[in-house]
């Protein structure tokens, strides 16, 4: 019963992840391509002074901003489903390809931490 409950929690989160991750995905195409959008949706969503600094960072970087968004996004997409998949059909192989590609993540992160 427990292991089933965690299962399903697991599934939602991956969903809500994969979910996620796709639009940062597609934010990072569009940052990439439609400059214009990028734009309107900037300066349509932060008015504030305050704020103005990191609209112009956004808007002077968006090219160099798109590829780690496209990457990244897509990455953890992938990771996400390939999760759903293990979690779903139970199958060893799949779950100890993804939790391989967990660690990787986690100690990417860590190497990357470190060196900045």
């Amino acid at each position: 019963f427990c292991t089933t409950i965690l299962r399903v929690s697991l599934i939602i989160l991956n969903v809500s992840l994969a979910i996620l991750f796709l639009s940062i995905g597609i934010v990072g195409c569009l940052f990439m391509t439609n400059r214009p959008f990028v734009e309107r949706a900037v300066r349509q969503h932060w008015h504030a002074s305050e704020v103005q600094e990191l609209v112009d960072f956004v808007l002077q970087y968006d090219g160099v901003l798109a590829v780690p968004f496209i990457v990244i996004g897509f990455f953890v997409f992938a990771l996400a489903i390939l999760g759903i998949v293990a979690l779903a059909c139970e199958n060893k192989i799949i779950t100890i390809l993804y939790t391989s590609q967990l660690g990787l993540m986690v100690f990417a992160q860590i190497v990357i931490v470190i060196a900045v």
